[in-house]
């Protein structure tokens, strides 16, 4: 079912989920702001929900003794934390406030007005005005 939301939900909806609706905001490609693929949606949600852990101790649980389970999923668990660390770290760091998540797909997330328009970001137009001073 998540899958079903964050990859083919956005497919349809053009990249906003229920909650990117409320705060009017959306996915879309980096460079010209157009739809993004089926594809980048997946790559993007593996990235961000980590599916592939989930996968691989379903997988284990039926496959490996106790033990072994327990110290692949010990491993899991610290892949997982990095990663979401990763994530956050770069959104903190970056000035255009992109993740791991977005830099892999060359995705980023946009602020829409009430007319669906984007909103460009008056900080940096302030930035720009002031540099040319």
């Amino acid at each position: 079912t998540v899958f079903l939301y964050f990859v083919i939900f956005n497919k349809i909806t053009d990249g906003r989920t229920l909650g990117k609706k409320i705060l009017r905001i959306k996915i879309v490609n980096n460079n010209d702001n157009s739809s993004v693929s089926i594809g980048k949606y997946l790559l993007r949600s593996l990235f961000l929900y980590q599916f592939v852990f989930y996968i691989v101790r379903l997988i284990c649980i039926n496959v490996l003794g106790k033990s072994d389970y327990y110290n692949i999923i010990n491993i899991c668990n610290s892949l997982q934390y990095y990663l979401q660390i990763a994530i956050i770290m770069f959104m903190m760091i970056r000035a255009d406030g992109r993740g791991l998540h977005d830099i892999v797909c060359n995705t980023k997330v946009i602020a829409l007005d009430k007319k669906g328009n984007e909103i460009v970001d008056n900080s940096t137009v302030i930035k720009r005005k002031k540099l040319d001073e």
